[in-house]
């Protein structure tokens, strides 16, 4: 037993650690299957109208709705990985540093890729799925964890 902590309190810090990273989880779950189903639609506006190729604004978003699914899939999966890291170590911190900043810049993707096509600013879009692609990058190379 940790020192001064009862049983209940320690059941009860782990099952809100657990629930915590659960949570996590499931929200990027919800969200890369919103993002799955979005650019199933903007793939099937594309084929309807009949254009031979698609315009570069438009391989843009397709590709920023690609790499925003990615991300939703790294998160959602350095959740689990979150969880199983020792609690107050350097790695932990660094990996928790390194997820919340990725998940600062997703929020960011995802909104853009909400708002109506003709809406958006290309080069905001460009320059974001850039920092996020190098974001998720990050996470994956696994530091010193």
């Amino acid at each position: 037993l940790e020192k001064g902590k009862s049983n209940i309190e320690m059941a009860q810090a782990e099952l809100d650690r657990y629930l915590h990273c659960y949570n996590r989880f499931h929200s990027h779950a919800v969200g890369q299957t919103f993002s799955e189903d979005q650019l199933r639609k903007f793939i099937r506006d594309l084929e309807d109208r009949k254009e031979e190729c698609e315009k570069p604004e438009e391989r843009v978003f397709k590709n920023s709705l690609e790499q925003l699914i990615e991300c939703r899939r790294v998160l959602k999966y350095s959740y689990a990985v979150m969880y199983y890291m020792k609690d107050g170590s350097v790695g932990k911190t660094l990996f928790e540093d390194h997820q919340k900043m990725l998940e600062s810049f997703t929020e960011r993707l995802s909104g853009l890729t909400e708002k109506r096509f003709v809406e958006i600013d290309q080069k905001d879009l460009m320059n974001l799925t850039g920092a996020v692609k190098q974001f998720v990058k990050n996470v994956l190379a696994g530091g010193p964890y």
